[in-house]
């Protein structure tokens, strides 16, 4: 019996190892129906959005119970809609000072919202801390209006004036920080994808390396033995077709 003898397997280095590994997992999840795993960043902007949502939705719901405070009632026609923090056009227009038993309520109504205000900057701190910085100087800007109001020197109208400007400000600063962070998000994202089509590509390298390491793994093609049928065609006697 004769004995033949495999070549040696060239080893992998620990790069190339690492290289088929990530590209398994990825090609496995893509057989999988799952398509590529999301990225780092894909995952953060995810979550990030999810913790922003629920912190909005429990400031609001926070504001809405403050507000539905029999306590507070008096106060409803002069305070903006607690959802969308917008004033109407009569409390835009509305030049009297509040009075003194109005003014002492409404600092009681702001302090007991306190709480729901800290909500969102809180949440977002540690994801978004540009956003949570803005909405703490949005904020103080706030409550220095609120002062005035509770010091009478300034009319419900210029209270919900003030407070509306600051809030479209707000709301711009934060678009704009936005636009940032994503134009800073889609470059971090661009560049792991990079290094993943890097790895893929490394990954070949290495497969047709070792594949033509091993000879026995593509045999050289065997000539295909062809052949030759012949029939009789019938008459004249002796015609053949062949093929």
């Amino acid at each position: 019996m004769v004995i033949r003898h495999s070549p040696q397997r060239r080893p992998l280095g620990k790069l190339a190892l690492l290289a088929a590994s990530a590209v398994s997992v990825l090609l496995v999840a893509g057989c999988a129906g799952m398509g590529p795993a999301p990225t780092a960043v894909q995952r953060e902007v995810a979550s990030s959005n999810s913790v922003a949502q629920a912190a909005v939705a429990q400031a609001k719901a926070c504001r809405l119970a403050v507000n539905t405070e029999p306590e507070f009632a008096r106060l409803l026609p002069y305070l903006p809609d607690p959802v969308t923090g917008q004033f109407s056009m009569v409390q835009l227009t509305n030049e009297t000072r509040p009075t003194a038993q109005d003014a002492a309520l409404f600092a009681s109504w702001y302090d007991a919202n306190s709480g729901c205000n800290r909500v969102y900057p809180t949440a977002i701190q540690s994801a978004r801390p540009d956003v949570a910085a803005i909405e703490d100087n949005w904020l103080t800007a706030r409550s220095q209006v609120a002062t005035q109001l509770v010091e009478r020197r300034i009319t419900w109208a210029e209270f919900a004036r003030q407070w509306q400007r600051l809030l479209s400000e707000a709301n711009t600063q934060i678009a704009e920080a936005n636009q940032q962070w994503g134009a800073e998000a889609n470059a971090e994202n661009q560049a792991e994808l990079n290094r993943r089509n890097a790895v893929l590509m490394q990954y070949m390298a290495n497969q047709t390396a070792i594949t033509e390491s091993m000879p026995w793994m593509h045999p050289a093609q065997q000539p295909v033995q062809r052949t030759t049928i012949c029939r009789p065609m019938g008459m004249p006697q002796g015609w053949m077709t062949c093929n």
